[in-house]
């Protein structure tokens, strides 16, 4: 991996230390605000790629008010738009039935759903995203935990998002070592795959183990983590932001179900 990579990964972490009105928000507030938009955004049909665009209000105003650029979030979005390019291509060959013309160009409707998909998708990631830069994680987790969430399920989730700092480092330093020693070469042949890999897996499970075990040093236990970490409290304003939040986006889709 590039070190702009590693960069990336600690540029959202430090977005998320920042205090904005948005980071000050409630986590609880936060995370229901951005499940109630997911799902208002996967609800809508197939064809609504016109009736989803109130949906950028939400996403630029929490951008702005959050002090976030919209570049970096853009950015980050567009790794998982190759992933619903090919779920959607499919619709472009399948369903040829012409939905509207522009200036004598056919427009059909797989063509209008495989966009609707892409500008779900778009939707969908960068709210987690927004979520994940205007909230720590340790927040997410004990919020999580707080309200009742499987603590095997938040303790993946955050030995994941700890161990992406390791697959990042490692395959940096991996990277790095090829270079110097290849004459110029950037990308290592696939004869060497086998190797390269094997020596990844080494390094990245010993400093995930020397990880683990310093957290157990600091009396890192299930009954420790979920007792003993507190939250804000929860005030009217919070109240407010998650009522404004999820109105506004169910009324969106109400709208375009009418």
């Amino acid at each position: 991996m590039e070190q702009k990579q590693i960069a990336s990964f600690v540029t959202t972490a430090r977005l998320s230390q920042k205090s904005t009105i948005i980071h000050n928000v409630h986590p609880l507030a936060k995370i229901f605000s951005t499940l109630i938009f997911i799902l208002t955004v996967t609800l809508n049909s197939k064809y609504s790629f016109f009736n989803l665009t109130p949906y950028f209000f939400y996403v630029f105003l929490i951008l702005a008010f959050a002090e976030i650029p919209f570049g970096f979030i853009f950015k980050k979005t567009l790794v998982a738009l190759p992933f619903c390019f090919f779920v959607g291509l499919s619709n472009i060959f399948f369903d040829k039935q012409i939905a509207f013309t522009i200036f004598s160009l056919n427009v059909s409707y797989g063509v209008l759903s495989f966009a609707t998909i892409l500008l779900k998708t778009f939707f969908c990631v960068s709210s987690i995203l927004i979520l994940v830069c205007t909230t720590p994680l340790s927040k997410i987790t004990t919020t999580l935990i707080k309200i009742r969430m499987p603590a095997f399920f938040v303790r993946l989730i955050e030995m994941l998002y700890r161990y992406i700092e390791i697959f990042l480092t490692q395959s940096n330093l991996i990277l790095t070592s090829f270079r110097l020693r290849s004459n110029g070469k950037k990308w290592p042949p696939i004869k060497m795959a086998g190797s390269i890999l094997g020596q990844f897996f080494l390094r990245s499970i010993n400093y995930a183990e020397r990880i683990f075990f310093a957290m157990e040093c600091r009396l890192y236990k299930n009954s420790f983590y979920a007792k003993n970490v507190r939250l804000q409290k929860f005030h009217i304003s919070d109240a407010i932001f998650l009522l404004v939040t999820c109105a506004s986006s169910i009324l969106i889709l109400v709208w375009n179900k009418l």
